[in-house]
């Protein structure tokens, strides 16, 4: 009887070692993220990106995995989630990012890129309606105001619905653009604009701030035509040199234009405004406004940091023109740099100078060159042609050219500058034809590497000649400039 108890135990022990080996050598739990997805890529500011990872349980049993998301290396989201042996499971995150610009994310080791940029707005009062349109004289302008949508707001783009009259050299006339903190109470923006962005029809013209202006509260954008009216009836378009821009009689902010002078609202002329077009009460310009709201201060810190780059400016003059100096067509200036530090990356010219009243109809004359060569004119490394209009008509200052693409440089460079002038006409002692001149500075106390050239090389002897006029030369510098960056 013992004996079949013993046989019986033995049987059942032999029945149940499978499954006490099994337990003895399952595998705990042990999970490996797959993959992590990011949708969409690209998302504009305080919109959503919802990120993806798909969790694998390589382990015997079955537990909990906590996913945590990083978002550019700080958690920002943690979530458990239960996956059995060999099976997959798939956890989300949704997330809102408002800074601008690449960010990463992160669940376990795999990493993932998306991007954020900058929601546009468009602020206008006007529907659309074109009621009518309005020329004002010098210095009398036109004035809307708008309240920003987010704060901080960034004024990218100043869009007119507007004509021009037709007249001869509209590149040689400009109106004005102000934005102004409020009601007029500090003027954070002033630029002059040619009249040849306007056509002899009505559109819409757009008028980039550059820089771009922010503000933290409302704000004012004035529009200035300086036209000059030869003649006009009630009625009728005026003839001279006028900008007209339209009037929309319906508005979702009535009260917040006018009529200005000088930066202040001028009453009079406000409500003659009102009487003359009674709809406007209700009304606006039909002057709208375009922007973004800007990165902030940490991310941009954020961002400067992670590229930092130290900005030169490479100059020999003082800032002070002591006299201009043009060329003749195919000739020009040179000067030679040595850069701050190698390698050196040039991102801008900058000259300073002014463009005369002739121009003439040649296939050159609208343009002006900037070469830049290894060395003394050794190799061509760049080359590009500018519109002269970046000049301002009898008005001196300095023109910034971008070096697009960027040129990098390891050693000596030249830049050379091509006026493409033609051979001076002298009219009534005033210098008619030659169409850039740029200013020389005598102030340096250097000897600086500066000559006259010819098509892309020293003409010594013209540089001798001038000298010999000019011996003050020797010491100075032409007013040409590099801005660049280098680490």
């Amino acid at each position: 009887m013992v004996k079949r108890y013993i046989w019986a135990f033995i049987l059942f022990g032999i029945l149940l070692l499978p499954s006490i080996i099994s337990c003895a050598a399952a595998k705990p739990a042990k999970f490996v993220v797959n993959k992590v997805d990011v949708a969409p890529s690209e998302i504009k500011q305080f919109e959503n990106v919802t990120v993806t990872g798909e969790i694998g349980n390589i382990g015997g049993v079955s537990d909990n995995y906590t996913a945590i998301l990083n978002v550019d290396g700080k958690e920002r989201d943690r979530k458990s989630i239960y996956v059995s042996p060999s099976e997959n499971a798939t956890v989300s995150f949704c997330i809102n990012e408002t800074n601008l610009g690449l960010h990463q994310v992160e669940i376990g080791t795999i990493k993932k890129d998306f991007t954020v940029i900058a929601k546009t707005y468009l602020l206008q009062h006007d529907t659309g309606n074109f009621d009518s349109f309005w020329f004002r004289n010098d210095p009398f302008g036109q004035w809307i105001r708008f309240d920003p949508p987010v704060v901080p707001f960034q004024v990218n783009k100043v869009l007119i619905m507007g004509r021009r009259t037709y007249f001869n050299r509209p590149d040689n006339k400009y109106y004005t653009i102000k934005i102004w903190e409020d009601d007029f109470k500090r003027e954070l923006y002033s630029k002059d604009y040619p009249y040849s962005k306007f056509n002899n029809y009505f559109d819409i013209v757009e008028n980039e701030i550059d820089p771009p202006v922010n503000v933290s509260g409302k704000f004012t954008i004035e529009f200035i035509s300086h036209s000059e009216v030869d003649s006009w009836s009630a009625g009728q378009d005026p003839t001279g040199k006028v900008i007209m821009i339209r009037a929309d009689y319906t508005s979702d902010y009535p009260g917040n234009i006018g009529i200005s002078s000088k930066g202040s609202n001028n009453i009079p002329a406000f409500e003659y405004m009102f009487q003359y077009g009674a709809g406007l009460k209700n009304g606006s310009w039909i002057i709208r406004v375009e922007g973004t709201q800007p990165r902030s201060r940490d991310a941009q810190k954020e961002t400067v940091l992670a590229n930092k780059k130290d900005n030169y400016i490479l100059k020999n003059d003082d800032g002070a023109p002591t006299q201009y100096w043009f060329f003749g067509d195919g000739g020009g200036f040179w000067i030679k740099y040595d850069p701050p530090v190698k390698p050196f990356t040039i991102t801008k010219v900058l000259i300073y100078g002014y463009r005369f009243d002739y121009w003439d109809s040649g296939s050159n004359a609208r343009y002006y060159t900037i070469n830049i060569w290894d060395g003394m004119f050794q190799k061509k490394l760049y080359s590009t042609d500018y519109p002269g209009t970046d000049f301002h008509f009898n008005k001196d200052g300095w023109v910034i050219a971008e070096i697009n693409p960027p040129i990098a440089v390891n050693n000596e460079f030249t830049v050379e500058f091509l006026s493409r002038n033609e051979s001076p006409v002298w009219i009534g002692g005033q210098e008619k034809s030659a169409k850039i001149a740029i200013g020389s500075s005598n102030k340096t106390g250097t000897q600086c590497k500066i000559g006259f050239s010819k098509v892309g090389y020293n003409d010594t002897l013209k540089y001798l000649n001038w000298t010999v006029d000019y011996p003050e030369i020797v010491n100075s510098s032409w007013m040409i400039r590099v801005e660049g960056m280098g680490k």
